[in-house]
């Protein structure tokens, strides 16, 4: 029998930044609020958080909505991000996903989000979103609020009182693309 799971989105819109590996951890980054992660490879440094805590001029992926699978799951579960990715292939949909020890996050592109969403219910997910209002007219934003049955989700933020992971003793070319400012 396939997995089947429950996602809930998580508020606001999320952005995937590219630093060099051999940057210090930003300050930046031990400020942002609910759900970060932080990883270092012999390659980059990269962290994911929310959109608008992403300094001007950081190489970044933005517009992304975050999903958290209700958790926790054993860390032996087999399967969990296939029965995800499977689904949103068949639909030509890419994700970013994020393992934590105790669940696992999805990040899908907010342009792609309905078809996204409808091919995981589809496939026999629950899919718990972030209620928007309807748009102010003449091209008005409008802000999320969390729908009554889908409580916004955070995973437990970095402690402010934490220390710079040092740098790695490795050096790599600069990225072109930058983050334009709000």
């Amino acid at each position: 029998m396939p997995v089947q799971v429950a996602l809930s989105e998580l508020e606001g819109t999320y952005a995937v930044c590219r630093l060099p590996a051999d940057t210090a951890l930003p300050r930046w980054v031990l400020s942002v609020a609910g759900f970060v992660s932080v990883t270092r490879t012999a390659g980059e440094l990269s962290v994911t958080c929310r959109a608008e805590a992403v300094p001007p001029g950081t190489l970044a992926e933005g517009d992304f909505a975050a999903f958290e699978v209700d958790g926790p799951l054993p860390i032996s579960m087999v399967g969990v991000l296939a029965a995800i990715a499977e689904p949103l292939a068949g639909a030509g949909i890419s994700l970013f996903a994020i393992s934590t020890y105790d669940t696992d996050y999805v990040l899908l592109r907010k342009t792609r989000l309905d078809e996204a969403c409808d091919a995981l219910e589809h496939a026999g997910h629950r899919v718990a979103r972030v209620r928007r209002e309807p748009a102010a007219r003449a091209g008005g934003r409008h802000e999320a609020t969390p729908a009554t049955d889908a409580p916004a989700r955070n995973a437990t933020s970095i402690p402010s009182n934490a220390k710079p992971i040092p740098p790695i003793e490795k050096s790599r070319p600069k990225a072109k693309r930058r983050i334009s400012a709000p």
